[in-house]
């Protein structure tokens, strides 16, 4: 079995992974956002879910950088 440093630090790489793919997904959502200004849709309930959709990713994202800067020094088994 790994040690608890070395579990950590591979629970920090899945925080960054997941980090990574909300962005993509929040990327996503700002492009169509986007697409959606300057056309009668930007007043419409669907553009309003989709920057509530934005603000909840952005605060999941903080969340994560917050959890991924997070050190732990682990004690040894012994001595």
């Amino acid at each position: 079995m790994a040690s608890r440093a070395t579990r950590f630090e591979e629970q920090k790489a899945k925080i960054e992974d997941a980090k990574l793919e909300l962005e993509a997904l929040k990327e996503e959502l700002e492009n169509w956002r986007d697409g959606l200004e300057g056309t009668n849709l930007k007043n419409s309930s669907k553009f309003e879910t989709i920057e509530t959709a934005i603000e909840e990713l952005e605060s999941i994202i903080q969340s994560l950088e917050n959890a991924a800067e997070v050190e732990i020094d682990f004690p040894a088994m012994f001595g």
